[in-house]
């Protein structure tokens, strides 16, 4: 009998200016998020589920009050306050809202001024896993402003960050789900990274954006990663650089590489720092690497594999099969990583690979696999003289 309050314009300013919201509103959002099929976000704004138990005209109410309610209420950014509490119902509200509009209002986010655009960012700044679904959309109609409002929280984060004592709050979400946004902040990212983050994961996750962009040049990675790596002095952070620099400069890298490693006196931190590098280059089976692709040629890879194995040797390798259930750890990330180095480069067409293993059938530290470097290269050259038939005009023509 009451349902027209659901859509009260004056009713819902009133209350959401106060941060309050109608119970009606409540118990309907609740009903709501538990018809919703395996969401990964606060809530999908599936309004229309409601309509078997509460009818057309509660439910089209409801939806109507959401899709206005978003406008009356401000949530905060983390930069503006140190409250870590819940995520308040006002915000999964006006998610909600915007969920529902996003999805029925063709080109909504041209609807959208100035102080709404910064409105609509506070609310998916407090989305569950990554952003809403919609913030593409509204990134890629309002890039400098929504741009702008993201570089300010990433700024904040990193000034309060402690290593270990992240928050996880806006540079995660962008590394891991938003992809969308890199071209844009990229080339800013890379300027704020001159100041070396305190967090190693932070510098990990900035450093996928940068290098996954399409917005930065390779120069510029290498201008930035090579002065880090001969300046840096923890070598967790100094080989993320190193990583960066072997991607997109490689033989320059190798050779800065080679050095820092012989000026490490202490083998085991000598040991250490190679393991690092080879993971953060190649990945782990966790997570992917974010490096770029110029180390991948036969020389290449073959002088970075022979520099592996001098600091990550053979006969030092953890052997875990049949061993039961184990969390991989650094060592077996880095000999993983290594052998890894030998599967990319096997898989290189041409005969420059073909020199390449057969110099390895001579200078690979462990005797006993010059072998299965012969074999390779046997294997190699048999595929790339396995070529297609001939058509009958190129037949002719040679």
């Amino acid at each position: 009998e009451n349902y027209e309050k659901l859509r009260n314009s004056a009713l819902l300013r009133d209350a959401f200016g106060k941060g309050l919201f109608l119970n009606a509103q409540h118990y309907l959002l609740e009903q709501m998020r538990k018809l919703e099929s395996n969401s990964s976000h606060w809530t999908e704004g599936n309004w229309d589920d409601l309509i078997p138990d509460f009818g057309e005209e509660v439910a089209e109410a409801f939806r109507d009050g959401l899709k206005i309610s978003w406008g009356y209420y401000r949530p905060i950014f983390r930069s503006e306050s140190d409250d870590e509490g819940g995520t308040p119902t006002a915000v999964l509200m006006g998610l909600a809202g915007l969920n529902i509009t996003a999805r029925e209002v063709s080109d909504w986010p041209s609807k959208l001024d100035e102080k709404q655009v910064e409105l609509a960012c506070r609310y998916a700044f407090q989305e569950l896993n990554g952003f809403p679904n919609w913030f593409p959309k509204l990134h890629a109609h309002y890039p400098q402003a929504v741009t702008a409002i993201l570089l300010k929280e990433i700024e904040w984060e990193l000034s309060v960050a402690q290593d270990e004592q992240e928050l996880h709050y806006i540079i995660d979400r962008i590394s891991w789900s938003g992809a969308t946004l890199w071209d844009d902040l990229a080339p800013q990212l890379l300027t704020l990274l001159e100041a070396e983050p305190k967090s190693l994961k932070h510098l990990g996750h900035l450093l996928k954006i940068v290098q996954g962009s399409k917005s930065v040049t390779d120069k510029s990675l290498v201008e930035l990663a090579s002065k880090k790596c001969k300046n840096l002095t923890d070598q967790a952070h100094s080989a993320s650089w190193f990583a960066v620099w072997l991607g997109v400069e490689p033989l320059a890298a190798i050779q800065e590489l080679s050095k820092s490693l012989k000026e490490i006196h202490d083998d085991s931190k000598a040991s250490q720092f190679a393991m690092h590098v080879i993971v953060d280059l190649i990945g782990e089976k966790r997570s992917a690497s974010n490096a770029r692709d110029g180390f991948k040629t036969p020389q290449h890879l073959t002088d970075i594999y022979l520099l592996m194995h001098r600091y990550i040797k053979v006969e030092e390798d953890i052997e875990r099969a049949g061993k039961g259930v184990y969390s991989p750890e650094l060592r077996d990330d880095a000999q993983n990583a290594r052998n890894s180095l030998f599967a990319v480069l096997r898989d290189i067409p041409g005969e420059e690979t073909y020199k390449a293993l057969s110099k390895l059938t001579k200078l690979h530290p462990v005797e006993q696999r010059r072998s299965w470097m012969l074999y390779n290269a046997r294997e190699r050259a048999e595929k790339d003289a396995d070529s297609r038939a001939f058509t009958l005009e190129e037949f002719v023509t040679y």
